[in-house]
């Protein structure tokens, strides 16, 4: 019996030596792809900054199922190479040329940015916020208009969002110098 037992203890531990090591799953990690030149400022602005709330605050890639749905899911296997709202902050500065000499702040509040799965085979990128133009000592509100981007994705996959989220990154780049473009820039010069 005690043979029995040695030579069975033997073979699981044999077994558990030359079985496959369990795979290493390495989470795919995304940006927002190259971005262009900086452009020329259509306003001078001394900064933009974008502003997130807690939950969007982090390298995990958000989803929902249904935009009724009430949870929020994170992708397993796949996240940003850093937080969206430095990804897109970073897409915005290129885009509308700042780091002027100014007495103006572009700040965007993002309020939402996830990929909602409205099948298993069709999704899209929800992006939406306020931009707010802000200027003097005191950063007093000078302007201010909101934004809501919804998109859908070409692939129903977290790399089909990224490529959405870039889109709508540059759209909301868009949107931006537009809205900008109608204001008193004089209002912003340093000096002023």
């Amino acid at each position: 019996m005690r043979s029995t037992f040695s030579v069975a203890v033997a073979g699981l531990l044999l077994a558990a030596c030359i079985s496959k090591p369990a795979e290493v799953r390495v989470p795919m990690v995304h940006d927002l792809g190259a971005l262009g030149p900086v452009q020329a400022p259509v306003m001078p602005l001394r900064r933009v900054e974008v502003v997130v709330p807690n939950w969007l605050n982090a390298s995990v890639m958000q989803y929902r199922k249904g935009e009724s749905a009430s949870e929020r899911k994170a992708f397993a296997d796949n996240r940003w190479i850093a937080p969206p709202g430095d990804l897109i902050e970073n897409a915005l500065v290129r885009a509308l040329g700042a780091a002027q000499p100014s007495r103006c702040t572009l700040s965007v509040r993002l309020d939402e940015l996830i990929q909602v799965f409205d099948s298993d085979s069709s999704s899209r990128v929800r992006m939406a916020g306020v931009l707010f133009l802000k200027g003097g000592p005191a950063s007093d509100l000078m302007a201010q208009r909101s934004f809501d981007l919804n998109d859908a994705t070409p692939t129903a996959d977290p790399a089909g969002g990224a490529v959405t989220v870039r889109t709508e990154a540059d759209k909301l780049a868009k949107i931006a110098r537009d809205w900008l473009g109608t204001m008193d820039a004089k209002a912003c010069a340093a000096g002023g």
